[in-house]
């Protein structure tokens, strides 16, 4: 499992469960460590990977990611002022390093 995403999953375990501390814990160590900002409260599907251990990665709290994606380094996914819809990546979509989605990657938005 990708060690970003097994701590982004014990974030936000830790909330559903009253252990508000645990999950500010979590995401204190997912900074320092792996130097991004996934918020526990984005629906992340299983199976997504951030080769480069998520390096500058920043996802939005409202940002939804499906099953078996992949995020290169140095990626935002989330809002912008003035932009209404927040970014839904589906399965197995791919972004690359560098990019910065704002909006819903779908042409239906």
């Amino acid at each position: 499992m990708d060690p970003v995403y097994a701590a982004y999953s014990a974030a936000r375990w830790c909330a559903r469960h009253g252990l508000c501390s645990a999950a500010r814990l979590a995401r204190g160590e997912k900074r320092v460590v792996f130097a991004c900002d996934v918020s526990r409260a984005a629906k992340i599907g299983k199976g997504t990977v951030c080769p480069h251990r998520t390096l500058g990665v920043v996802i939005h709290p409202a940002a939804e990611i499906g099953e078996n994606c992949r995020a290169g380094q140095n990626v935002a996914i989330g809002g912008h002022m003035g932009i209404d819809a927040l970014p839904r990546l589906g399965d197995r979509a791919a972004v690359g390093g560098d990019a910065l989605i704002l909006k819903d990657g779908r042409g239906d938005s």
